[in-house]
């Protein structure tokens, strides 16, 4: 099974600035499919949490390919959370994607 690991880092000093250049944002490239990640519930500490995910990457032109891996946050995230759903468009700079392409570890910004 390949492995997705997502790490988000939440800063309050630049999440107002984040958020308006990403609204705006048009994606680069050619969409080569869709990516659903199922997120297991979980409690959040002072420092952070981590959630487990299960993934279906569903490509336009091959087989589904099933990823786990977990999401990381740091920063303040109290409290607990039900389980949910992620659905991301997946793009990139040309069509010909191979097999097992989104593994790694992915790192953004939240607000």
């Amino acid at each position: 099974m390949k492995t997705l690991n997502l790490m988000i880092g939440a800063a309050i000093a630049v999440a107002g600035l984040a958020t308006a250049g990403v609204a705006n944002a048009a994606p680069a490239g050619i969409k080569v499919g869709t990516l659903t990640c199922n997120v297991a519930a979980g409690a959040g500490f002072v420092f952070g949490s981590t959630k487990d995910l299960a993934c279906s990457y569903e490509p336009t032109k091959a087989r589904v390919e099933h990823y786990t891996g977990s999401i990381s946050k740091w920063g303040v995230d109290i409290g607990y959370t039900n389980k949910g759903r992620l659905i991301w468009a997946v793009f990139a700079p040309t069509s010909d994607v191979r097999s097992g392409a989104l593994e790694g570890e992915y790192a953004g910004a939240s607000a």
